[in-house]
């Protein structure tokens, strides 16, 4: 039981009853063990659980005898009892409970005005259990009262939040005034069902929008640089959808963009498929992108999260690189097979995204000139064929060379697979490349993290060359 609120200001809504009683089964819950609460579903299971219990004990049907609540001097205790109201809720916003409306439109009602960001009042909604069930499908609460001022007494400890933040408080009383107002800047909101008063904005009837994806490689890389984003962005298409879509519905038109890549008339510019697994990302904010949950794409419009283009995250999209000959890099070109570039396409879900290898290259094209060598392997042989031509020994032949550094170079990588310190670390002493990558371009890190173990990840940081 605490004496005083979690909070002593609010900037969304106030509530006490029913569904600050969840809150705060959840929250003691999660400080007591919080290793059982360390996926999204779980939370969500959890609060279901909560709720359908909480529903079945009846454990808050006795609030309006134990509270008392006036507003703007009018006592509306006695229109609370008779209603047998189980939740109070205080709205300083339109929105409460994952983006419903609990005060709704009360343009049929000559007794409430319709809910304002700007005129200082606050919206004093009741709910039943039914009540509070039916706003999650448009429904709305019971409309109490709006007014300036609220004096909250209670005869007994209650559950209460602000701002979502939840408590159980001792008998107390409780009074809430204006503090203060701010300007604010307000995006373009589209229209929804239940028009508010401040937000007339004009609904485009189409809009034609560029789809472009961006590899889960790329935005952990550039997570706080969205211009570099923006240009490592792959073009995925175009779209046309009506002016108030929301994700949803444009999530439905980007799918069917690729089925109908699919046919003799090419729709996408990628030839890749999307993963299950995409996400859309907003890219309004200044300083990052942010995902967006698929379980909330229902609340956000097109334009919510996006000015000019369309802006989706593929966790499994692959990345390829061009490496062609120029003369800022060696010729790294066999000379017999007449092709001029190589490709190499690593997955962009690994957790040690492959680095670029302009820097070794550059490197070895200043310190000596280079010979044309044949590269029908992957470019780190013939960087080390290159580096062979430089020590003062004889070379070794090729098939020598070749099935020497490939022998070695496996031994590290089942050693790291298999999570065999005392080998790895002699299979590096042998001569085994330490920056070795696997047929899908993953490192030896890569598969040390991957196998947990501290020993060669440790190892690899301290003996490798720069990443």
């Amino acid at each position: 039981m605490s004496e005083k609120l979690p909070l002593d200001v609010f900037n969304n809504y106030f509530s006490l009853g029913f569904d600050a009683h969840v809150t705060l089964e959840f929250h003691e819950s999660r400080e007591a063990n919080p290793e059982k609460f360390n996926s999204r579903f779980r939370n969500k299971m959890f609060y279901a659980g909560t709720a359908f219990s909480d529903f079945l004990m009846r454990s808050s049907k006795d609030l309006a005898k134990h509270v008392k609540v006036v507003c703007d001097g009018t006592d509306l205790t006695s229109k609370i009892q008779e209603l047998k109201l189980q939740c109070i809720v205080f709205l300083n916003i339109p929105r409460y409970c994952a983006g419903t409306i609990p005060w709704g439109n009360p343009s049929e009602s000559r007794d409430f005005e319709p809910q304002r960001h700007d005129d200082g009042y606050l919206e004093v909604i009741g709910f039943t259990m039914a009540s509070l069930a039916a706003v999650q499908v448009g429904g709305h609460g019971e409309r109490l009262n709006q007014c300036r001022e609220v004096v909250l007494t209670t005869y007994k400890s209650i559950p209460m939040q602000v701002d979502g933040e939840p408590c159980r408080l001792a008998p107390s009383i409780v009074r809430i005034t204006l503090r203060n107002q701010a300007n604010m800047l307000q995006k373009t909101k589209r229209r929804t069902s239940i028009p508010l008063l401040n937000d007339q904005q004009t609904i485009p009837e189409r809009l034609r929008v560029r789809v472009s994806r961006i590899s889960m490689h790329d935005y952990e890389a550039l997570h706080y640089h969205k211009d570099k984003l923006k240009e490592a962005s792959v073009p995925l298409g175009i779209i046309v959808v009506p002016g108030d879509s929301d994700l949803e519905m444009c999530r439905t038109h980007i799918e069917r963009l690729q089925e109908e890549g699919d046919g003799t008339k090419p729709k996408m510019l990628s030839s890749q498929k999307l993963s299950p697994k995409w996400c859309f990302l907003d890219s309004t904010t200044a300083d990052r992108f942010y995902r967006i949950d698929r379980a909330q794409e229902h609340l956000h419009y097109m334009t919510d999260i996006s000015q000019d283009e369309l802006y989706i995250l593929d966790p499994e999209l692959v990345i390829t690189q061009t490496v062609g000959t120029s003369p800022a890099m060696p010729d790294l070109v066999d000379s017999s097979s007449g092709t001029s570039s190589h490709h190499f396409a690593f997955p962009s879900s690994s957790s040690s995204p492959p680095s670029s290898p302009m820097p070794r290259i550059m490197e070895l094209q200043k310190t000596t000139q280079r010979k044309r060598v044949s590269s029908d392997s992957s470019v780190a042989e013939a960087l080390a064929r290159n580096n062979s031509m430089r020590a003062t020994r004889p070379p070794l032949s090729r098939t020598e060379k070749s099935d020497s550094v490939m022998g070695k170079d496996a031994l590290l990588i089942e050693a790291t697979k298999s999570n065999e310190f005392t080998k790895f670390r002699e299979a590096h002493k042998m001569g085994g490349n330490i920056m070795v990558r696997d047929e899908l371009g993953r490192t030896l890190l890569h598969h040390a993290v991957n196998t947990g173990s501290k020993e060669i990840v440790k190892y690899i940081v301290e003996n490798g060359e720069t990443w």
